[in-house]
């Protein structure tokens, strides 16, 4: 599964890599597949946050013109009709905010690629910095090569709406917004998590425990409750018992990230600090791609994006030229494998 690049291959075919693992440098590895080769590209460049997976001594033009060079690679790879989904965070260099998601646009469209959606995912947990407001979401960039010609599977990925009495209104669902928070909880349980917070603040109101409890919080807080219940309530009683999301979804990238998807490297005992949420690649992957499509992760860490692309029974390549990830996302597809001959 695992592919060593050696520095001297001039070119891959597709059946020399489809489902492998491929560890070298990406841009060296990223010179030697074919043209037109891949469908989608789901990735995370280093945030240039000078984390012990990045290079501590790199320049910050040196970092743009490496990554831009693997932009120009990637677009190679694609199809005509291949989309790239970049995700980036704001970074912090020399005590100042930079919005690499900007940064890179402008590296995008000088490659031109066209901006399909700047889509924003909120989470939970993450650093709690000091001297400014916590960052608590990250952004995907959906590029593609043609803006009139690109793969866009709109009712794999359609979500429920509750509007059911408006006959303008698909009942199948409606278009995802580009603001995704994204949620596994159905909404019965919704429903009794905010009943419960209702409670909750209330008796502590009741109780009149000013010594660490802000009236004009509290009164604020139970205000915001009442109008989620109120909005949950006014949900049809069919629709609050099915195993539905809202048009909305959560993803907490911190807590919520079950054992399964942080597994560890069985010598070091290290897991891959920032992996993606499976929620959010099977998203991705379903409205950008479709069944034996080859889908590429050029930065693939713990093997998010390989072992969704497994499930969704696409093909798929990961680079990585960190060993140890590679061996980890080797280990994470292999146990998935193993559970499904077990069903």
């Amino acid at each position: 599964m695992i592919l060593h690049h050696l520095k001297k291959k001039k070119k891959y075919s597709t059946k020399d890599v489809e489902n492998k693992i491929i560890c070298g440098e990406t841009l060296n590895v990223l010179k030697t597949l074919p043209d037109k080769s891949v469908q989608t590209i789901i990735t995370s460049p280093s945030y240039f946050l000078k984390k012990e997976y990045e290079n501590k001594n790199e320049i910050f033009d040196n970092y743009l013109e490496n990554h831009r060079k693997i932009i120009k690679e990637s677009k190679r790879v694609l199809k005509d009709n291949g989309a790239i989904f970049w995700n980036v965070a704001q970074t912090v260099h020399d005590n100042e905010i930079l919005p690499l998601g900007a940064i890179f646009y402008d590296i995008f469209k000088k490659l031109n690629f066209f901006l399909k959606n700047w889509i924003i995912w909120k989470f939970e947990g993450g650093e709690c910095p000091r001297n400014r407001l916590f960052g608590r979401y990250e952004n995907v960039l959906w590029l593609v090569k043609r803006k009139d010609n690109f793969i866009f599977n709109i009712d794999d990925v359609r979500v429920p709406t509750k509007w059911l009495k408006d006959k303008r209104v698909r009942k199948d669902g409606k278009n995802p917004e580009d603001f995704w928070i994204l949620d596994d909880r159905t909404n019965s349980e919704k429903l009794n998590l905010i009943k419960n917070k209702l409670s909750k603040y209330k008796n502590l109101i009741s109780e009149k425990k000013k010594d660490y409890v802000n009236q004009v919080l509290m009164d604020e807080l139970i205000r915001d409750v009442e109008d989620q219940l109120n909005d949950m309530l006014e949900t049809k009683e069919k629709v609050l018992n099915k195993n539905l999301q809202d048009n909305i979804w959560h993803i907490n990238r911190v807590v919520n990230i079950s054992k399964k998807e942080k597994i560890k490297h069985p010598k070091t005992k290290k897991a891959h600090p920032c992996p993606f949420p499976e929620r959010l690649i099977d998203r991705i992957i379903k409205m950008s791609s479709n069944k034996n499509d080859v889908v590429l992760d050029i930065f693939s860490g713990s093997g998010t994006v390989m072992k969704v692309a497994n499930d969704l029974h696409r093909r798929w390549i990961g680079i990585d030229q960190s060993k140890e990830y590679c061996e980890i996302a080797k280990l994470r597809i292999k146990s998935q494998s193993k559970q499904k001959k077990l069903f």
